[in-house]
């Protein structure tokens, strides 16, 4: 890069490093350099620029296989480089979409949680999603202090209709979408994709959809058609039902029983803080990938472009939403390199890069890798950033808790570069009921049980719903508690009042028991014994106990004709606090991660 050529003088040599590295960009020293060149002034400008030459080539000796990266100009702090100087980036970098790699306490989310701080101030809209654990809450108080006011919303707490048409699409280009990401979320088989999109389209044109109207139908009338149709596919819809029976289990119709309700027009100019856990799999990819795949369709469709970034998206653990296994019927895939550009910027961290869809890697201008769990993955994502043999090694036996290689998508320093991230002092959020819709309650949502009638959601009374299916006098779904009456109240189950003397456990067993249920959600009650590790009888014992103190929920899945029904479990808000208290009085303390 910086060869030597023994005929050239020393100021000249000094001269083109000096511009290879960008060591004389602020205006002070591009006047020096205008002296040098012109031959005027004294030795001043010349002692300058041999200073910082020095200081520079002493920086890299010290740093040994990575440059010292020149990004002193921007916005955004990501954090310090190794020789202690302050690295920044300008806010449109963000524009582009972040991949962070980096294994389970590595300091990955106190890296989102440093840039949405930042964020946040400078932005119309920012969703910060939280599948496993409830970081982004702790940075409520922080925002508020600079006037900003997270709302944090819980799943159980949302009010949406994925069968919605987002604002400016046209229901025909909306219909294969949606079918394409039902048929990634519930992991349906590929014939699925067909199906959905003959029977989405009866159900828009009986609905008068196509001709303006408003009043969308649901997927509980989805569920319904598709059961009521033998004439389907037979696999396909099969696993319509099994599938969709999962998901009313994990959200019911408090939340999914809506002709209109959010849109993401509206979501995405507020700051929003989305607890995720608690619920399925399935119920957290249908949530990211609705709220994605609505705005971005929606963007494209207004033909929305060059715009400056005003809608920041942070999402934690979200290694299922570009998973290489759902890249075939992803229909983000298809939509990832296009909204660069729209004002979304989206910043995504996993725990490892195998298992990824390509166009995570092609797409994301600016990567992040922090300490891994394996050689493979610092391999992949090395290639991936331009990494030689000697940065591999160095990053495999240097990399620590708060340490990353970054490589910057944007402006003239494209080469990768070693970044220490501060350690952020955020107050601990064990206490999951701490929701705060904020501006969210007063948005105006129609119910699928009360025709043409508005209502608002009150964050301190949440509306209830006892969703009635077309054709039926009684509510109609495929799931009844155990536990009582199979009305909304029931099926929804997130507004349980939690205090921390409620959320306490038994014995040890009690606990381990309790976390294979919050960690693999509404599997069968056969299921828990082997994964908790004990014995049948003890299991229900065990299950029984839980239930009467208010840490587990048990639901009946029918089975659609094929045999007698199903109990599967689920754990209460109330039980997602008790572990996390046991957890975190186990750890002593709050994780790096």
């Amino acid at each position: 890069m910086n060869a030597r050529h023994d005929d050239i003088p020393d100021l000249l040599h000094d001269i083109v490093y000096a511009e290879q590295n960008q060591l004389m960009e602020d205006a002070p020293a591009q006047a020096m350099m205008r002296a040098i060149r012109f031959g005027v002034g004294d030795g001043l400008p010349i002692a300058e620029l041999q200073k910082r030459v020095r200081d520079h080539k002493q920086d890299r000796f010290r740093e040994g296989v990575f440059l010292a990266a020149q990004l002193a100009r921007g916005e955004i702090v990501l954090g310090g480089g190794q020789n202690g100087r302050e690295l920044r980036i300008p806010l449109q970098t963000l524009n582009h979409h972040t991949l962070t790699v980096a294994g389970t306490g590595s300091g990955k989310t106190n890296r989102a949680q440093l840039v949405a701080l930042q964020v946040a101030p400078r932005v119309r809209g920012l969703w910060l999603m939280d599948c496993r654990k409830a970081e982004f809450a702790k940075l409520k108080q922080a925002l508020e202090r600079i006037g900003v006011q997270l709302a944090i919303v819980r799943a159980r707490s949302m009010r949406f209709n994925p069968l919605q048409v987002p604002v400016g699409v046209e229901p025909a280009e909306w219909i294969p979408r949606l079918a394409d990401m039902l048929v990634m979320v519930l992991t349906l088989p590929p014939r699925a994709s067909k199906v959905l999109q003959i029977v989405l389209r009866r159900l828009y044109d009986g609905a008068g959809i196509f001709a303006g109207g408003k009043q969308f139908p649901t997927l509980f009338d989805l569920f319904d058609v598709v059961k009521a149709d033998k004439q389907l596919n037979p696999p396909a819809r099969s696993a319509i039902l099994d599938n969709l029976e999962s998901l009313f289990a994990s959200l019911g119709p408090d939340v999914l029983g809506y002709r209109r309700g959010w849109t993401t027009h509206d979501l995405a100019r507020l700051p929003i803080n989305f607890v995720l856990g608690g619920v399925s799999e399935v119920a957290q990819n249908l949530i990211i990938n609705w709220l994605l795949l609505a705005e971005f369709n929606s963007r494209v469709a207004r033909g929305v472009s060059n715009r400056p970034l005003d809608l920041f998206v942070a999402i934690d653990e979200g290694q299922r939403l570009l998973a290489a296994s759902s890249a075939q019927n992803n229909a983000l895939a298809d939509l990832w390199p296009l909204v660069r550009g729209t004002g979304i910027g989206v910043d995504v961290a996993v725990p490892t890069g195998h298992g990824l869809m390509p166009a995570a890697m092609s797409f994301s201008a600016t990567k992040f890798m922090g300490r891994c769990g394996s050689a493979s993955d610092y391999e992949l994502i090395g290639r991936s950033m331009g990494l030689s043999r000697e940065q591999l090694d160095w990053v495999f036996h240097h990399t620590r808790p708060g340490r990353f290689v970054a490589q910057v998508g944007d402006g003239p320093w494209r080469y990768p570069f070693v970044l220490d991230v501060p350690m952020l002092q955020l107050r601990s959020v064990t206490d999951l009921d701490r929701e705060d819709l904020g501006p969210l309650a007063g948005l105006e949502v129609v119910s699928a049980t009360s025709e043409g009638a508005t209502e608002t959601v009150s964050a301190t009374d949440p509306a209830r719903l006892a969703l009635t299916t077309p054709g039926t006098s009684s509510t109609a779904s495929p799931i009844t508690s155990t536990n009582g009456p199979a009305t909304g109240h029931d099926l929804a189950g997130a507004h349980d009042p939690i205090t921390a003397h409620e959320a306490t456990l038994g014995d040890e067993r009690d606990y381990r028991f309790l976390k294979t249920v919050v960690d693999h959600p509404l599997l069968r009650s056969s299921a828990y014994p082997k994964l908790a590790g004990v014995g049948p009888q003890t299991a229900i014992r065990i299950r029984h106990r839980l239930i009467a103190g208010g840490l587990l929920r048990e639901h009946r899945v029918e089975s659609a004709g094929r045999g007698r029904s199903a109990i599967v479990l689920e754990a209460t808000p109330t039980g997602v606090v008790a572990v996390a208290q046991h957890q975190h009085k186990e750890e002593g303390g709050p994780s790096c991660s």
